[in-house]
């Protein structure tokens, strides 16, 4: 596995790993790290060469996360503006990743947003869509509501995360409580949260983090702008019904729907609503138990398979 960033050990231990440096934090970086992963493959004999989209080089299969997502965001989002430098790099980064897919045989997007961008922007649709997934190990049935419904909103305190629009419409002396996880990443917009401060965690740790969703009931996504959101898949993975915005790229997968305890919603006004309504409904256990089941069919194994299936096409 050829990786580059901060990754020093490999998701699984019968797995080499090729740490190829940082980062790249220029366009120039970014095209000496392609050559060099162009290089090193061109020495190896593999089956099947796996990249992930901005790969500029053709390829059997690779798989698409995102492709202009900054841009999407930042219409959504204006507040969220880069910088034109950032979106400039973010466009040539994309041409590259445009060039390298239409030389792929099998283009696989990773949610129905990665797919409608790579049409709008690569002017190219994907072979198929195969979703992200979630370890088998972090599965745990919910537990029944008890008197008071918990809220979680988790996700770094920055405004494309939207966490003001929804927090301004939910009540803090309603038959709810709310939990609010993450790091500050805008202080001038965690000032505009002030009234819920007391109900903020700060940043915590991975082990803590599941103690929330295993806690919780209920968890908001009102991000303005997510290619899959993997918040979603960890909540349901807790059996925590899921409410999110119709942005997402999980809330455009088929399975998401209020019968798999997943609500998608426009904005921050009906989420608050579609809280107020499952606060006071007496079957969201019966949802959180459809989100759970949902989780189990979105297990890194069950994921791995449909890949699987791709890789015995081409190979």
């Amino acid at each position: 596995m050829l990786v580059h960033g901060d990754r020093t050990t490999p998701p699984d231990d019968s797995i080499e790993l090729c740490h190829l440096g940082e980062t790249p934090a220029s366009i120039g970086e970014f095209l000496s790290l392609y050559r060099t992963i162009h290089s090193r493959t061109n020495e190896l004999e593999y089956d099947i060469f796996h990249p992930l989209e901005e790969y500029p080089w053709p390829t059997k299969i690779r798989t698409v996360q995102w492709t202009m997502d900054s841009w999407e965001r930042w219409k959504l989002c204006p507040s969220d503006f880069q910088g034109y430098t950032f979106m400039g790099g973010e466009a040539l980064i994309n041409a590259a990743g445009a060039v390298g897919g239409y030389f792929t045989d099998d283009v696989i997007a990773s949610s129905p947003e990665t797919s409608q961008q790579m049409e709008k922007y690569w002017l190219q649709s994907p072979t198929d869509v195969i979703p992200l997934g979630i370890e088998e190990s972090e599965l745990e049935p919910p537990e029944r509501v008890d008197d008071t419904v918990r809220v979680l909103l988790p996700g770094r305190i920055t405004p494309k995360k939207g966490q003001k629009r929804v927090l301004d419409r939910l009540s803090q002396n309603a038959g709810y409580s709310v939990d609010i996880v993450g790091g500050v990443s805008d202080e001038q917009y965690y000032e505009t949260l002030s009234e819920w401060h007391e109900h903020h965690h700060g940043f915590v740790s991975r082990e803590r983090l599941n103690e929330f969703y295993r806690e919780s009931d209920i968890v908001l996504v009102p991000s303005y702008h997510e290619n899959f959101s993997m918040v979603a898949l960890e909540a349901i993975a807790k059996g925590c019904v899921v409410i999110i915005t119709q942005v997402c790229g999980f809330a455009k997968l088929d399975v998401a729907t209020p019968e798999n305890g997943i609500y998608v919603v426009s904005g921050g006004q009906e989420m608050a609503d579609r809280v107020e309504i499952l606060a006071k409904s007496s079957d969201i256990f019966d949802r959180q138990v459809a989100a759970f089941e949902l989780a189990q069919q979105l297990t890194w194994e069950r994921i791995a398979s449909q890949y699987e299936e791709s890789y015995q096409k081409i190979a």
